[in-house]
């Protein structure tokens, strides 16, 4: 977009702030169906807080040993416990085995996946009472924490590809798509301001277009926090002046004024943290292609540990 194009906004109606009516809000263009992601991730927190209770209450109240390996309750939620790890194989057989297509959706598979990665672990603690024991039940204890660790590492990576936690993935033209109508947004918010949206397109220009080498890509998303958030700083003194001086050409009240200056601080942040995530999501890509490298093998080094334990146990 040339200089006169970008002039050509400062020609603007006034605001619809006049009528009572407000600017729209950058985060009016989001997708809907936040108020189910809310409840989502409430639930998610509550479910990690008492699953932390858990384990709290667990360690603090090892040395009155109420529950042993080899009998009664302790002896029960070994086998829960057991069972429920060799059940997280069934989601990734989900995914890869036609014969399952008609088992219900992938989404509901991954949700019992996780609470099952979660729950396992704590019955296998409540069994070992929080302490180790022979060789191979401590290989077998670690093994199954490496698993579970390992879990909410990819927890962590797929809510960043993905559209929510259950959401479908997300792809590199939907996001660079996304920033493209943010960049209407800009023009249409502080388009008064030619310089500081020039500013704010040759910023992304420089984050996005870049080689995709691991060590540039890397160097990017460790530093992509720092840089917009220095960006937003300097750019709010030339989005100031340029707007009090679109105030006095068209004699606009402090109240539109205000408004204005909030919504297009608003714009500008909104624009800075597309390109962010952007930016960051080729990288969270490559790390969640990594994960699944090692989180498979890690699973079936734990059920041999397990299956040797059970064995061991058993036979001796």
């Amino acid at each position: 977009m040339n200089t006169q194009t970008l002039a050509s906004h400062s020609n603007l109606n006034p605001p619809a702030v006049d009528k009572g009516q407000g600017a729209p809000r950058p985060d009016s263009r989001k997708k809907i169906g936040w108020g189910m992601e809310i409840l989502m991730k409430a639930g998610a927190g509550i479910f990690f807080f008492l699953s932390g209770f858990a384990i709290y209450a667990g360690w603090k109240l090892r040395h009155r040993e109420y529950l042993t390996a080899e009998t009664g309750t302790g002896y029960l939620l070994g086998i829960v416990g057991s069972v429920m790890m060799l059940v997280l194989l069934l989601y990734p057989m989900r995914k890869r085995f036609r014969f399952m297509a008609n088992w219900g959706p992938i989404s509901y598979w991954f949700r019992i996946h996780m609470m099952l990665g979660v729950v396992g672990p704590i019955c296998i603690l409540y069994h070992a009472n929080f302490t180790l024991g022979s060789t191979n039940s401590s290989v077998a204890l670690f093994s199954m924490l490496l698993v579970s660790g390992s879990g909410l590492v990819g927890r962590y990576l797929y809510v960043k590809i993905h559209y929510g936690l259950y959401g479908r993935r997300m792809t590199l033209k939907e996001l660079t798509q996304e920033l493209e109508e943010e960049k209407g947004g800009l023009a249409r918010n502080i388009g008064y301001s030619p310089d500081v949206k020039l500013q704010l397109l040759r910023f992304s220009s420089s984050i996005l277009n870049h080689s995709n080498g691991f060590f540039s890509t890397l160097g990017i998303f460790l530093f992509i926090g720092t840089r917009t958030r220095w960006t937003y700083r300097r750019l709010r003194g030339p989005l100031k002046r340029s707007l009090k001086e679109e105030v006095r050409r068209r004699k606009w009240s402090s109240k539109i004024y205000r408004q204005q200056l909030r919504n297009a601080r608003r714009e500008i942040w909104y624009f800075l943290k597309q390109v962010r995530k952007v930016a960051k999501f080729n990288m969270y890509e490559r790390l969640f292609a990594l994960w699944h490298l090692f989180h498979l093998p890690l699973m079936v080094m734990m059920l041999v540990a397990g299956v040797f334990h059970v064995f061991a146990v058993h036979a001796y």
